[in-house]
C-alpha cells in the first residue's frame, strides 16, 4: 500500500538532500514522520525494524532469485507469494 504522506515526505526529503542514497532518504522520512507526529519516537532497534520492513520488497526478490519463494507472476496488490520446497 502506498501512503500519500510517505510519498510527500519522500519527495520533500530528496529535494532537501539532493543526490543521496536510499538509507538517507529513509532516515529523513522517518525523522519527518516523527517531527510531524505521524509516528512516535523510535529507538535505534525500532528504526532497524522499520528499515527492514521498507526493504521487504527487495528481500522477497532476493529470496525468489535464490528459489526459496515464488510468486504468481503478478505485481503490486495482485502478487501472491509462497514458499518453494527445497529438495535435499
Amino acid at each position: 500500500m502506498h501512503h500519500p504522506v510517505v510519498k510527500e515526505l519522500t519527495l520533500k526529503t530528496i529535494k532537501e538532500l539532493g543526490t543521496c542514497q536510499k538509507i538517507e532518504i529513509v532516515e529523513g522520512v522517518i525523522d519527518k514522520l516523527i517531527a510531524e507526529g505521524h509516528i512516535a519516537h523510535l529507538y535505534p532497534s525500532e528504526r532497524s525494524i522499520v528499515h527492514g520492513l521498507i526493504s521487504l520488497g527487495w528481500d522477497c526478490s532476493k529470496l525468489k532469485k535464490a528459489k526459496l519463494i515464488g510468486n504468481n507472476g503478478k505485481g503490486g496488490a495482485d502478487a501472491r507469494w509462497f514458499p518453494l520446497e527445497v529438495s535435499s
